[in-house]
């Protein structure tokens, strides 16, 4: 395989999708008891001190957070279901072909 060549697995792709809702429902629990205050997860960071300041404006940052990770998520699912599909498909296209040597 040549350096810019690519290579794309099904598997990792479904596994990176379960690592996003993986994430995403870590970050669930932050948003409704409070478990995950940035001062904790980030500190000495500026945006951590100023998000520990507002208690709504961390809610809203998990939110956000939990959001995109699912959408990250569901764009891998989508990715690994169109590329199954796709090798399915030229795969079923050449065996239809038939025989090169049968005719």
């Amino acid at each position: 395989m040549r350096e810019d060549d690519v290579e794309v697995s099904v598997d990792d792709l479904r596994r990176a999708a379960g690592t996003m809702n993986g994430l995403a429902a870590d970050v669930a629990p932050s948003v409704s008891d409070g478990l995950l205050w940035p001062t904790e997860v980030m500190p000495g960071s500026a945006t951590a001190a100023a998000l520990g300041r507002s208690p709504a404006a961390k809610t809203q940052a998990c939110t956000v957070m939990q959001g995109r990770y699912h959408e990250m998520g569901d764009l891998l699912t989508a990715s690994a279901n169109n590329y199954h599909g796709t090798d399915e498909d030229a795969a079923r296209r050449l065996d239809a072909m038939g025989d090169l040597n049968a005719g």
